[in-house]
């Protein structure tokens, strides 16, 4: 349990200083210096500023749409978008963050049958550790698949207690891929699978 608590403070810090650097791009105190959640470093992370990605009402269901890099998928049902990075319906630098519960600000840790999805777009095509990290990554597993005639490296694993699973998908931008990652219940790891394969 303090290992997980240590995790998410962990995760919480990275999720701040990455967005203190994307909003101050001449600051390079921080760069090379955070870890981003098995996904990317923030020296890679794609900055998509002029052309945000939006969170669209469509028939009752909420959907994400970031047409610079040609990704969009509809918010899973039971799943809420997270209102952090959302401003009018725009998602800052075009973040993903979602859960399965209702986030009320005190919960530490995972219970049961929770999960958190979250992704960036960055140039990362495929797992790689970071000299940062403070824990060992446990039961890795690297593997291709095949989406729409697309390969999509995976990674799979457990980081500091935690199940994690990330797919590095291509996008219509060279070079360009969206490290998504969900966390928690390995038996809700369907959800972002479905996802994924709907983009």
């Amino acid at each position: 349990m303090k290992n997980t608590y240590t995790f998410l403070a962990t995760v919480v810090i990275i999720v701040i200083a990455s967005f203190i650097f994307i909003n101050n791009q001449n600051s390079l105190a921080i760069k090379n210096k955070v870890s981003s959640n098995f996904v990317t470093t923030t020296e890679n992370i794609k900055k998509d500023i002029n052309t945000p990605a939006k969170l669209i009402n469509e028939q009752g269901k909420k959907r994400y749409l970031n047409e610079y890099y040609g990704i969009n998928f509809d918010i899973p049902s039971g799943w809420t978008f997270s209102e952090q990075y959302v401003n009018n319906g725009i998602i800052q630098d075009g973040f993903i963050q979602m859960f399965n519960f209702k986030q009320d600000g005190t919960s530490k840790s995972f219970l049961q049958n929770q999960n958190k999805i979250e992704g960036v777009f960055s140039g990362n095509s495929n797992y790689s550790k970071s000299s940062e990290d403070i824990y060992t990554t446990e039961n890795l597993k690297l593997y291709q698949i095949n989406i729409s005639n697309k390969k999509v490296n995976v990674a799979e694993g457990n980081y500091g207690g935690l199940n994690f699973k990330t797919y590095y998908v291509p996008t219509s931008k060279i070079d360009t891929y969206l490290n998504i990652t969900i966390y928690g219940n390995i038996k809700n790891f369907d959800v972002l699978e479905g996802l994924v394969n709907k983009m």
